[in-house]
């Protein structure tokens, strides 16, 4: 029986009160550098508001990586945004001095009212 319109907005605005961060998306735009290349600069599209969730690294091959002569560490990193939220792949987040590229997004669903946006960590 799906929900009704009434019950999907009530569940939506409590799930707002866990969106309790403030996200920039930024998206990238490539500029003719006369030469045959081009130049990409990041815009800001907008301000959301999210939850940032990392997946602790367990023991799975994935997660660890020699790099030379380095152990490197892969998070994987989700965003939760409202339902209404526009982001894409290619897309990137910033919130502070972190930012943070957007791999993968998995739109919103009627059970969950949340779009998930799957991130990997830049700087």
């Amino acid at each position: 029986m799906p929900l009704s319109d009434s019950q999907l907005a009530g569940m939506r605005g409590r799930g707002a009160n866990f969106l309790t961060q403030s996200w920039v998306i930024q998206q990238s735009t490539r500029t003719p550098d006369g030469m045959g290349g081009w130049t990409d600069s990041w815009t800001t599209a907008g301000t959301v508001s999210g939850y940032l969730e990392a997946r602790r690294p367990g023991f799975f091959a994935a997660d660890v990586m020699a790099s030379g002569s380095q152990v490197v560490v892969f998070t994987e990193y989700t965003l939760y945004l409202a339902h209404d939220a526009t982001i894409a792949p290619g897309n990137r987040v910033v919130r502070g001095s972190l930012t943070y590229k957007v791999e993968g997004v998995i739109q919103a669903d009627t059970a969950r009212g949340f779009i998930h946006a799957k991130l990997t960590l830049e700087s």
